[in-house]
């Protein structure tokens, strides 16, 4: 989790990558970012290892077996 600690702050565009390479973890995280002054980024990790199924409870969250029927037609 990151924070911004101040006012006039923009952040949108992300996109996060992760994988797990033997001994060694690897994590990129992408943003477009603005703001109106200098402000600090402040970031925090938390152990997650007392939590191993935190993806699967995620997963429940957002069901992949909805159903749609009839067409949906997009204006340009």
């Amino acid at each position: 989790m990151c924070i911004f600690t101040g006012p006039g702050v923009s952040v949108s565009g992300t996109h996060i990558f992760g994988r797990v390479a033997e001994q060694e973890q690897f994590l990129v995280y992408q943003m477009a970012f603005g703001a109106t002054s200098d402000v600090p980024m402040v970031l925090r990790f938390i152990d997650l290892s007392t939590y191993p199924k935190f993806f699967e409870g995620l997963d429940l969250m957002f069901p992949q077996d909805l159903a749609i029927s009839g067409s949906v037609e997009l204006e340009p």
